[in-house]
């Protein structure tokens, strides 16, 4: 799948995907998809598995692990407690307006915004861990705002707590 926000090419990539797995489906095998991390949380999986059932094909999703939860395991550390709110944040959309949200802030596909994620974090008193690359041979931990690169791979989650 491409990395991209054109909604062309993603819609194209999509329907190809599509018309591969109705094929295979068609033949009388099952197919599945594998996603790096839960399929329902920001993952392209989840389009390409609506066009699949829309097109009345039986379907199933399992859940996995969410990237922000590994990543806080990583860490040896909770990701909220008591009454705090957990809120997860597309970076690559913008992040100013869920800065402002009290509670724990999980920043996810920061990497092509990291100059802009980091200013806006910057500007917080705030405990900032990231993780690039959690759970693979290159995972890189950084555990300040000031650590964290300004450029850093697609799989870059950074917590941000108060």
């Amino acid at each position: 799948m491409p990395m991209t926000k054109n909604k062309e090419k993603l819609a194209q990539s999509h329907t190809i995907a599509f018309e591969k797995i109705s094929k295979v489906l068609d033949s009388g095998s099952n197919v599945a998809f594998l996603t790096l991390g839960d399929p329902c949380i920001y993952s392209t999986y989840i389009y390409v598995h609506q066009k699949v059932e829309q097109a009345g094909y039986e379907t199933e999703i399992v859940s996995g692990i969410p990237s922000f939860c590994a990543v806080s395991a990583r860490l040896n550390q909770g990701l909220v407690e008591r009454s705090e709110m957990l809120h997860v944040i597309p970076s690559s959309y913008g992040i100013k307006e869920g800065m402002k949200l009290s509670g724990t802030r999980v920043l996810m596909k920061a990497g092509k915004k990291m100059g802009q994620v980091k200013e806006q974090v910057k500007k917080m008193n705030a405990q900032v861990d990231m993780i690039e690359n959690c759970g693979m041979a290159d995972e890189k931990i950084y555990h300040n705002v000031e650590e964290i690169p300004d450029e850093a791979g697609y799989y870059s989650l950074i917590i941000v707590k108060e």
